[in-house]
């Protein structure tokens, strides 16, 4: 077994898997035996050790119902996961976050059973496995050694898409996505980024602009705010695209692809799960959103918070705690023209809204007036 467990180490890093690893209660065999191999450095982006509760619920950033359950298992490899993807940027090697959590002997009478519970997050799902020992009088010692070598040989089996662990004693639940649009759809990904080449990237150095939009179609508009927002913040701009949406339906996958089209070989796009921009910021701190002047009037709509102006206030003011600002372009509205000093705004949020003159950019054409057009 031990000549076994080896072999699952060298082959991980032979692997282009990199992972993030997090452990409560077990497991510290698992780290000498990973690092023990030469070629660690290549697969361990960081091993994390909360072990006691108050360092749990500090890296998980609640107190779970119980320690040692599937779902706290499945919180700490999320954890790991969005660790693992600060890590490592603009690369599209197998990202996990892995965790276990477990209850084992110690020197007083320990109240319920000997148990543990290993979860694996990735990009496209997550696997957990819950290993239940049927003698529970045996030593420390033998439970550690066994759910140490279970967490090497479940990192093994996602990379060769394999079971091997299958057993009465070991259940093993999948939860998987077809597709990157379902995984967003789910809220399992919080947001990808697609490189003008078409290439898929989960984990990236966030933007220093974003436009956002329905985009239906692109046009010659947007893509003008683009290349004036270059002229901003140098290169690195993205237009992105929410799949659900605060005034419409969610987007269908084939109308998402349809969009995301438009922009290969030209442009970057990020797709996300986040409609409202506090939610955007969230994901996105420190970045400028780049809007129309009727996005920043719907941001001001108190109908969009449950007409309830205090819900309106927190939000914006989520966006400013979060090191986000707006630039505003102006446009034709009711038949004239206007900026942002057109608009009322509170002098709460001077410090997160700036104007775009019509000087430096203006362009009248509008997606809804090209979809009208070609109804012609």
């Amino acid at each position: 077994m031990e000549e076994d467990i080896l072999n699952d180490v060298k082959n991980l890093h032979d692997s282009n898997i990199e992972f993030v690893l997090v452990f409560a209660g077990a497991g510290g065999r698992a780290i000498d035996r990973i690092l023990s191999i030469p070629g660690s450095s290549k697969t361990v982006l960081e091993i994390i050790i909360p072990y006691s509760n108050n360092s749990l619920d500090d890296f998980l950033g609640l107190k779970p119902e119980k320690y040692v359950s599937p779902e706290t298992a499945e919180l700490m490899a999320k954890k790991a996961y969005d660790r693992a993807l600060k890590l490592k940027f603009n690369d599209n090697s197998n990202i996990l976050g892995v965790s276990i959590t477990a209850t084992l002997p110690t020197y007083y009478n320990k109240k319920g059973e000997i148990k543990s519970y290993i979860a694996i997050y990735h990009s496209m799902g997550l696997i957990k496995y819950e290993i239940n020992f049927q003698n529970q009088s045996l030593s420390r010692n033998y439970y550690e050694n066994i759910i140490s070598n279970c967490v090497i040989k479940a990192i093994n089996d996602f990379y060769n898409n394999r079971q091997s662990l299958e057993s009465k004693d070991i259940n093993i639940n999948k939860k998987e996505y077809g597709s990157y649009f379902e995984s967003l759809s789910n809220n399992h990904l919080k947001s990808i980024l697609i490189d003008i080449n078409g290439e898929i990237i989960n984990n990236f150095l966030k933007p220093s602009a974003i436009i956002s939009g329905s985009f239906n179609p692109l046009h010659k508009g947007h893509i003008e705010l683009y290349k004036f927002s270059k002229t901003l913040f140098s290169s690195d701009v993205c237009f992105e695209i929410s799949i659900p949406n605060v005034d419409k339906s969610n987007l269908l996958e084939k109308d998402l692809n349809l969009r995301v089209s438009q922009f290969k070989n030209n442009y970057p796009l990020l797709i996300t799960n986040s409609s409202k921009f506090h939610m955007k910021s969230e994901l996105f701190k420190e970045t400028n959103f780049i809007i129309g002047i009727d996005t920043a009037m719907r941001l001001f709509d108190k109908k969009y918070y449950e007409n309830n102006e205090r819900l309106m206030h927190k939000s914006i003011m989520e966006i400013y705690n979060n090191g986000c600002k707006f630039y505003v372009a102006g446009r034709k509205y009711q038949g004239r023209f206007i900026t942002l000093k057109d608009i009322k705004i509170d002098n709460y949020y001077k410090d997160i809204f700036f104007p775009i003159s019509e000087s430096e950019f203006r362009e009248d054409i509008t997606s809804s007036e090209i979809r009208e057009n070609n109804l012609k």
